[in-house]
């Protein structure tokens, strides 16, 4: 059998669609990296830019028998001084004469503030979105999809993780597994082998755009109502919005009729994930659900000046939703999405019946599960929200056949 899997993997028809991206809002997926002040970038507030530092280009300028100054420099960074030793040199200095890359400067930067890094991919690199992001979203719009058709296991507290002194220790790998890997048998987390979405296979997004630097903030709910948590705030390097690329959606036809032939996957011909235009509809449906919850959520709560224009924001890319067309659809991704669509939200939806899926007393433990800290059961889950400028929210983007 795994002979045959592998014949077919590397000889099998490919069903390739490409697919056409838009950013709808500034979308940022991190490297992993943070950018150091003085050491990894430098600010050119004149110029409206982030340097990213190419080390050889500094040495150029400084000399190597200023090596040591630079050094000494990187052990308490500061980007104020290695710019002043570097005017030494070329008093007229931009920054292209330092930088690897450039970033859009849409907000002034503290000298000693760290930068999240976007990720860059491709050769060369460029600003993008991997496909791992892209098909992570997709899988929770397609789990979410599965629970409300059968909600049975995921109602069932004892499936949502061990309870220990009266808390859960929520594990979602069990829930995953048994809706995106059912032939696996129980297992908390999904075998590669058994996933329903092994073959759906999305291609990395490279965008060939300069990113920009956006300041998150960060809404809390306090006891007198809503305000930014201002000590929470951070730097993002984001792909703007408004960026347009392509990728690449490929299900391989001949492997997809053979593993449900051999019955390797217990799914069924018509799984929505097989189906470009079956799949972006339930997406956008997913979408459009997500974003009615959290509208109707902030008109409930008289939409609080410190959310600025977010309201707005969210009505405006929910229309675009609406307007999707066959083989169009909405969705959001990367960081700042917030929980409700990173996990879909499913633990506070209905079912397709109208039922709640999950019962006051198994929400309320789950959700003190997931909190930090010790909370009543009537504070509000989740109580912050990460915002842009005017109330731009983070991550949303586009996606037509």
């Amino acid at each position: 059998m795994e002979e045959l899997l592998l014949f077919l993997v590397k000889f099998n028809f490919r069903m390739k669609e490409k697919i056409s991206i838009q950013t709808l809002s500034p979308v940022h997926v991190g490297s992993g990296d943070e950018l150091l002040p003085g050491i990894e970038y430098l600010s050119f507030h004149q110029e409206g830019k982030v340097a990213v530092v190419e080390p050889t280009k500094i040495l150029d300028i400084i000399g190597e028998e200023n090596i040591q100054h630079w050094v000494s420099l990187i052990e308490k960074p500061n980007a104020d001084l290695l710019k002043d030793l570097l005017k030494v040199r070329k008093p007229d200095i931009e920054a292209k004469d330092v930088s690897l890359r450039e970033i859009n400067m849409l907000n002034q930067i503290p000298s000693r503030e760290k930068i999240k890094s976007q990720i860059h991919l491709g050769r060369p690199n460029l600003p993008s979105i991997p496909g791992s992001s892209l098909k992570g979203s997709i899988r929770t719009a397609v789990l979410n999809y599965l629970i409300k058709k059968n909600p049975r296991f995921a109602s069932n507290e004892r499936n949502l993780g061990r309870e220990r002194g009266g808390r859960i220790s929520y594990k979602d790998g069990n829930i995953q597994a048994h809706y995106l890997a059912p032939k696996q048998g129980t297992n908390f987390r999904v075998d590669p082998r058994k996933d329903l979405l092994r073959l759906l296979r999305v291609g990395d997004a490279y965008f060939n755009t300069q990113t920009e630097l956006n300041k998150s903030k960060v809404v809390n709910e306090y006891r007198n109502g809503w305000d930014e948590k201002k000590q929470l705030s951070s730097y993002f390097e984001c792909i703007p919005s408004g960026s347009q690329t392509t990728l690449d959606i490929t299900i391989p036809e001949d492997l997809k009729k053979a593993i449900l032939r051999t019955r390797h996957l217990e799914t069924t011909p018509d799984f929505p994930a097989y189906d470009i235009k079956t799949l972006f509809k339930l997406i956008n449906k997913h979408t459009l659900f997500l974003l009615k919850k959290e509208i109707d959520f902030w008109e409930d709560e008289d939409n609080p000046m410190v959310l600025e224009e977010y309201l707005d924001r969210l009505i405006e890319i929910k229309k675009i939703g609406e307007a999707c067309q066959n083989s169009e659809c909405i969705l959001r991704v990367g960081a700042g999405s917030g929980w409700h669509f990173m996990t879909g939200g499913w633990a506070i939806d209905k079912d397709e019946f109208g039922d709640y899926i999950l019962n006051d007393r198994t929400w309320d433990k789950l959700k003190d599960s997931m909190r930090k800290g010790r909370y009543s059961d009537d504070v509000i889950f989740p109580k912050t929200r990460k915002l842009i400028r005017k109330g731009v929210p983070f991550g949303f983007i586009k996606l037509s056949k």
